[in-house]
């Protein structure tokens, strides 16, 4: 009479444990991830207008010039839930030292993010396409004040267990100030980063 109550307490004592042997354990629906990399070089366009010593509008880029966007550092954290089996949503704040003008100034920026899990989450090597949408506040830098952006990110996560490489796209085609029209980019943005 006591073996049907044991049963069930067996089985799933026998489950954990097979589970476990094997390695797996289900993915959590909340994750997140810190990242660390570089935006790769590229072009930094502006164009409008300032004062020059006789008070008289002079357009600050006659000659359309693009300037050098150089090597910069970035650091970010994201947070992504599954809302189902492969489809994550989530938020992310990004820090980058943006190197531009031979100058240097901090990129703040947050924002929303859509990802899709290829092959599945128990997958031992995992591919997430990755579109994000941000806002982003760039400190003075050059002959301009705080400029804002609207910006885009296209790329994938490469993820192994728990860590991950982000290959991206990134760059903004909308940005600037009451003075400035200002965007940067296509540039890569390449980061790894660990998940939690």
């Amino acid at each position: 009479m006591r073996y049907p109550a044991i049963a069930p307490q067996c089985l799933g004592l026998a489950l954990a444990l097979s589970s476990s042997a094997l390695g797996q354990s289900p993915e959590p629906a909340l994750r997140l991830s810190v990242r660390a990399g570089v935006v790769t070089p590229g072009s930094f366009y502006l164009e409008g207008v300032r004062k020059d010593s006789r008070g008289q509008d002079v357009n600050i880029n006659q000659y359309g010039y693009s300037y050098s966007l150089n090597l910069s550092q970035s650091l970010g954290l994201a947070l992504d839930y599954r809302v189902m089996p492969r489809l994550h949503i989530g938020t992310f704040a990004d820090v980058t030292n943006m190197n531009a003008f031979d100058e240097h100034a901090l990129l703040l920026e947050g924002g929303a993010t859509m990802k899709v899990d290829l092959n599945g989450p128990d997958a031992a090597l995992r591919f997430r396409p990755i579109i994000a949408i941000g806002y982003a506040n760039l400190a003075p830098i050059y002959m301009f004040a705080n400029t804002h952006y609207l910006t885009q990110k296209a790329g994938l996560e490469i993820i192994r267990g728990a860590y991950l490489v982000e290959l991206s796209g990134y760059g903004s085609a909308d940005g600037g100030n009451a003075s400035v029209t200002t965007t940067f980019g296509p540039v890569a943005q390449v980061r790894i980063g660990r998940l939690f």
